[in-house]
């Protein structure tokens, strides 16, 4: 708490002078490397509490534990935007919009010539898979 109440005075006067910023900087610096610290060993502490619930298996304690540690999920924002860039936040509209957006992903116009495929060769000629077939026999069974 010292740290941080030096500080509070040398951010007043950090605008006044250049060697005040790089006080204030060091300090600044000072107080997140004593927070990482104070966090990991706060963090230590915690897992070592759930390993001793865990080996007297007491559940309950040991997941509160996690649950203290990992927090709660919170969901993340769900806004969609339209196509002009408007964010829509109503949850119908939003339905309505992703329902759109499928529509057309996959109602697309298929731009196709089809002049293409009478061009393409007939590999379905049925004649010529009667002929092959009887020929496959005839050399397998020496007809």
């Amino acid at each position: 708490m010292q740290l941080s109440d030096e500080r509070k005075i040398l951010k007043k006067n950090k605008s006044s002078s250049d060697e005040a910023r790089k006080q204030n900087n060091k300090l600044t610096k000072e107080i997140r490397r004593k927070a990482r610290i104070c966090t990991s060993e706060w963090l230590e502490r915690q897992c070592s509490s759930i390993e001793q619930a865990s080996r007297k298996h007491e559940a309950r304690t040991m997941f509160k534990k996690v649950q203290l540690i990992c927090r709660y999920f919170s969901a993340k924002s769900t806004s969609v935007q339209t196509k002009q860039g408007n964010l829509i936040q109503d949850k119908e509209d939003i339905k309505k919009r992703w329902n759109k957006h499928f529509e057309e992903l996959y109602n697309a116009p298929n731009q196709m010539d089809e002049s293409i495929l009478y061009e393409l060769p007939s590999t379905n000629d049925s004649a010529k898979c009667l002929t092959m077939n009887r020929t496959k026999l005839e050399k397998q069974y020496r007809i």
